[in-house]
């Protein structure tokens, strides 16, 4: 849609992979305009294809990688203008919560208060919980804490949350 933001990752290969979060406006005629400066994750984390989460009031994005086995969801600031700014908070490694993601497919989700964040985890490796964590989002930060987590018997491949944030499918 026109004149809106989106939001992509990926990697460059500079001496070695280091992935970045990109904001890209969108022009009427389709055509995309990279806004401000790509940021950028802290090594070792290589691999930029994971999932994105907007804040539904815009304040920050939520972007997770892997890099040496491990996996983390960083929050990172969004300018009035969809640029991207500094590290909101410290990253959460969800690896160390016993969580792996299927980092390719969609898997995180925000409630439309920007309230949590729920995370699809799969058991992989050193990673032994499946289901879905839930993490309270800091409104002054960004910040992620772990609040619940809810075993279940099933791999997801996507995540989604109803308008009041009451229920995720």
């Amino acid at each position: 849609m026109p004149g809106t933001t989106i939001y992509a990752q990926g990697s460059l290969q500079t001496p070695t992979f280091s992935a970045v979060l990109d904001a890209l406006h969108v022009n009427a005629d389709g055509s995309l305009t990279q806004i401000g400066t790509p940021f950028s994750f802290p090594s070792p984390f290589g691999d930029g294809d994971g999932p994105i989460a907007v804040d539904p009031k815009g304040r920050w994005v939520f972007a997770m990688v892997a890099g040496n086995g491990a996996e983390i969801i960083q929050p990172v600031l969004r300018n009035a203008d969809g640029s991207l700014g500094a590290a909101a908070a410290t990253a959460v490694n969800i690896s160390d919560q016993k969580c792996n993601s299927n980092i390719v497919a969609t898997n995180i989700a925000i409630d439309p208060q920007g309230k949590n964040l729920f995370v699809s985890c799969n058991p992989s490796g050193t990673s032994t919980f499946e289901g879905i964590q839930v993490y309270g989002i800091n409104q002054t930060t960004g910040g992620l804490s772990r609040i619940n987590s809810f075993a279940t018997q099933h791999l997801f491949e996507a995540l989604s949350s109803d308008r009041q944030g009451w229920r995720v499918f």
